[in-house]
């Protein structure tokens, strides 16, 4: 390629004089194009940051929405647990005895005395559930 610039332009001061010409003038030719493109690039750019400031209040409304579904959700989880309990306690509490003997009846006493038992050790744990539940149904951010 050298060899090529070198015979075409005549000699090394030739070559020299003309790469500067031929550098002018491709800049000359290519600085407006260049100016335009980049005013372009930064209308484009522009446009972008627009667009994304405008979704970021949306963008926090569906974050707080999120936050609020996982912490329905992890309180459900937490209730899950509790409530599989309770209905293990309702179903042996519930179960039909004939009270046809005493011997049933005292047995389904000793049942509905065990239930209340294990009710009463829950207590404590059901009722800060609810309260936790309360809260967030009162305050969800």
């Amino acid at each position: 390629m050298y060899f090529f610039w070198y015979v075409i332009l005549g000699g090394s001061q030739t070559q020299a004089t003309g790469m500067e010409i031929w550098r002018v003038t491709y800049l000359t030719t290519l600085t407006p194009c260049m100016i335009v493109f980049i005013h372009f690039q930064i209308s484009k750019l522009d446009a972008l940051i627009k667009k994304h400031e405008e979704l970021i209040p949306t963008v926090l409304k569906t974050q707080v929405k999120v936050d609020l579904y996982w912490k329905c959700y992890a309180y459900g989880d937490e209730l899950k647990p509790h409530i599989e309990f309770l209905d293990g306690i309702m179903l042996s509490s519930t179960r039909d005895i004939a009270p046809s003997c005493i011997e049933n009846v005292e047995e389904l006493i000793e049942r509905q005395e065990k239930s209340l038992s294990q009710l009463e050790t829950k207590r404590g744990v059901v009722r800060e559930l609810i309260i936790k539940g309360k809260q967030l149904l009162e305050n969800p951010e």
